[in-house]
């Protein structure tokens, strides 16, 4: 007996969609920067969109350290609204490469949005 593939694959490819579908659209989950010797903060934003027919909640953001701050203007977001998540990066006596993570948490998601922070610090000495 020959089973038809189509029908099984799309709903293979249906189901999986639906798992991986974030509620909010992100621009980019990754963001590098190198700034300028003698900076003391480095600041960025994450761009979304909420690409789903209702409203979504961030109910939180969290950091991987203490040198980094997140923050959203409005944690409410409409249908087809874009949004932003700020964040603050205090450079201190830190050098080299400097990865830290934001992380999303939304009523829509399971689980949450992991954004990265890449920032090339000046080597010990090159601050002079």
């Amino acid at each position: 007996m020959k089973t038809p593939l189509r029908p099984l694959v799309l709903s293979l490819l249906a189901g999986s969609a639906a798992v991986s579908l974030r509620a909010l659209e992100w621009q980019t989950s990754h963001l590098e920067r190198r700034p300028p010797a003698g900076a003391e903060v480095v600041r960025v934003e994450y761009r979304f969109r909420n690409s789903t027919p209702k409203p979504v909640r961030i109910t939180g953001l969290t950091t991987s350290c203490g040198c980094t701050e997140a923050s959203v203007d409005d944690t409410m977001v409409r249908p087809g609204a874009s949004g932003s998540v700020k964040v603050l990066f205090t450079v201190g006596k830190r050098t080299g490469r400097q990865l830290k993570s934001i992380y999303v948490h939304t009523d829509e998601t399971p689980g949450l949005t992991e954004l990265e922070l890449v920032v090339e610090l000046p080597s010990e000495g090159a601050w002079q």
